[in-house]
């Protein structure tokens, strides 16, 4: 795991608790005790019904298929670009994450900051599905 900033919530959760607790209590107990998931902590699940393909790096497409992936490229978003919208949409993921709203509602939040910030991939079954088929053929 990297490094957490240090005015990180992952960061003041650590120091708070004493283990690599991520937000919500997923994890595996202390640092020291990986052999095996704490049921304790165990949530219902962060995934999106569908992914958000976003456009990465050199325009390559990356899927981001839970609250908690979206969480971790927000908090990798670099301190400059970050706008209100940013903040409200990192503090949704981290409610999904804790189960305090849908995994689809932080997802749809997401999907808008990344369309905003002209990062959401076009979607392929739009345009997949505009086939038609005609006397001739599909077009």
């Amino acid at each position: 795991m990297a490094a957490a900033d240090s005015d990180s919530p992952l960061k003041a959760a650590i120091d708070r608790t004493g283990s690599m607790l991520l937000p919500g209590g997923y994890g595996y107990g202390n640092v020291g005790n990986r052999s095996r998931p704490r049921e304790d902590c165990m949530m219902t699940s962060d995934d999106f019904e569908r992914p958000v393909v976003i456009l990465t790096g050199f325009g390559h497409p990356t899927a981001i298929a839970s609250a908690m992936e979206a969480y971790m490229f927000l908090a990798d978003w670099p301190a400059r670009k970050r706008d209100p919208a940013h903040g409200f949409v990192l503090k949704a993921c981290l409610a999904a994450i804790r189960g305090e709203i849908e995994p689809d509602t932080a997802r749809g939040l997401f999907a808008s900051w990344a369309e905003k910030n002209d990062l959401l991939a076009p979607d392929i079954a739009a345009f997949v599905g505009g086939r038609k088929e005609g006397s001739r053929g599909v077009a």
